[in-house]
């Protein structure tokens, strides 16, 4: 089993967003413009940081959980509109991170999701982008008519990819959420995929690694 988050893009790509960074926030400064709890809000959200910075999940949570006096201030709507944008913001900033960038058959990136398919190891994905989702879903497609490991997952062979990102990308169908907010069917694809894990090291050679988030 393989964790990985925002850090193992970032051995990749020199600019790929972290979990801290500038997710075009002038922009989204300019875009609330006039609508006083979102703009205040964010300010709040920006003053946390020297350089203005933005905590993406720290905000994307609190926009996205709200908080009991929301709605009473009459917030919820300019929130719901903060959220969208800061979510377009933030996919173009992954886009803009990962254009040009090489995807071929002997980069780094794709001999690890080649290791992945080959083995069915089990990837739990903490980050948004989609490098390691394009590269898993190419070797994984190859392997997918292969005979499955005894250490793959029941749940994740009818997938066909060999990884899960709980909180979305711009890759999955799940889209974009804070890793907060993710639903009791990824908690219990998660779990699922921990106990085969624990089944697997009984028998083969199993490795977690946690790259820095």
């Amino acid at each position: 089993m393989y964790v990985t988050g925002a850090g193992f893009t970032r051995a990749f790509v020199r600019n790929a967003p972290l979990l801290v960074g500038d997710f075009e926030n002038d922009r989204l400064v300019n875009a609330v413009r006039g609508l006083r709890a979102a703009s205040r809000l964010l300010e709040a959200e920006r003053n946390r940081h020297p350089d203005g910075f933005i905590d993406i999940e720290r905000l994307m949570t609190r926009l996205h959980e709200l908080m009991p006096y929301d709605d009473h201030r009459g917030s919820t709507h300019e929130f719901a509109f903060l959220l969208a944008e800061l979510k377009r913001a933030f996919l173009r900033t992954i886009q803009h991170a990962l254009d040009g960038v090489e995807v071929g058959p002997e980069s780094d990136v794709v001999a690890f999701a080649r290791h992945c398919a080959n083995t069915s190891a089990i990837c739990i994905t903490f980050n948004y982008d989609d490098l390691l989702d394009a590269a898993l879903n190419a070797a994984s497609t190859r392997a997918a008519d292969e005979a499955p490991s005894p250490c793959a997952s029941p749940d994740s062979r009818p997938r066909r990819l060999p990884h899960h990102p709980p909180h979305g990308s711009s890759h999955h169908p799940s889209g974009v959420s804070p890793s907060h907010s993710a639903s009791s069917e990824t908690s219990a694809y998660i779990s699922s995929s921990i106990r085969s894990a624990m089944r697997c090291a009984g028998s083969r050679s199993c490795r977690m690694v946690q790259s820095a988030a």
